[in-house]
């Protein structure tokens, strides 16, 4: 195989790897929730502060996240995305999104796992789905509270969810612990993830709707993506068919073609002596 068709071959199998890898590791990939893209891979199973009773014996505590951003006197913190080590709740913040304090070196941002009960009720339409958590952030040294970002930041928070049915997710914000405002935002029911944008920092939970609906098109909707995966991994293997097939004509050509003698090599006259008059 000559090096054309090995970089064929190698591009071929590279793109069939992207497509797999993009399939599958939507959920493994902070970065690939900016934004929410939805993946094969089941999401692993949702830890509870206070889990139901079927779930005591096999759940696994959340987990919380303590972060330090560094604190620029002109610009405020940089750009960056935390999230806690169980990635059920993760906050993406952009250049600037808290301001300097004369005095203040950095911020330090903290996110802590609570259980609902204590919590004021949501509204009619929404129920608590999960945990809630708590986002804070603190100036330091000086130790003055963050009350809200001057650009708003990027919040995704996990839901347990429920396999054969659809429900609506949004997320519940509070400030005072009693009052719940909805935020929407962008729903994955099939990683059980929802992206809202937020300018404040508090309490936040993710809000399910109260009735839900038989989902049907889970399955038609994961036959349809394996479809669009053979459907590329077919053409990439007609194209290098294609090629290797142009290939062959082109080099059984070039061998049928009659070869044209080579013209015998013109040799120098020889030089005689006594015309040369450095000689």
């Amino acid at each position: 195989m000559t090096r054309g068709r090995r970089a064929l071959a190698a591009g071929l199998g590279l793109s069939l790897l992207y497509v797999t890898a993009a399939a599958l590791g939507g959920r493994w990939s902070l970065l690939a929730r900016r934004p929410l893209l939805d993946g094969f891979a089941p999401p692993p199973p949702y830890r509870w502060v206070s889990p139901p009773p079927a779930l005591a014996t096999s759940n696994k505590k959340p987990v919380g996240g303590r972060f330090t951003l560094d604190l620029d006197p002109q610009t405020g913190t940089a750009a960056n995305v935390f999230t806690t080590n169980d990635q059920q709740a993760s906050l993406a913040l952009g250049q600037g999104a808290i301001g300097p304090l004369s005095g203040d070196t950095s911020v330090v941002l903290t996110v802590t796992p609570l259980a609902p009960p204590g919590f004021g009720t949501p509204p009619p339409r929404w129920t608590i789905a999960g945990n809630v958590y708590q986002i804070t952030a603190q100036y330091r040294p000086s130790g003055a509270p963050v009350r809200s970002l001057r650009e708003a930041g990027q919040l995704v928070l996990a839901y347990p969810g429920v396999q054969g049915v659809h429900y609506g997710h949004v997320i519940l914000a509070s400030q005072d612990r009693k009052t719940w405002t909805p935020i929407f935002g962008v729903d994955s029911s099939v990683q059980f993830l929802v992206q809202v944008n937020t300018s404040t920092l508090g309490y936040f939970a993710v809000g399910r709707s109260a009735t839900g609906t038989v989902q049907r098109r889970s399955l038609l909707s994961r036959i349809g993506a394996v479809i669009v995966i053979v459907a590329v991994v077919l053409v990439l293997a007609l194209l290098f068919v294609i090629g290797e097939v142009r290939y062959r004509r082109r080099r059984r050509a070039r061998r049928s073609a009659p070869k044209r003698p080579k013209p015998p090599k013109r040799r120098p006259p020889p030089r005689r002596k006594g015309i040369d008059p450095w000689e």
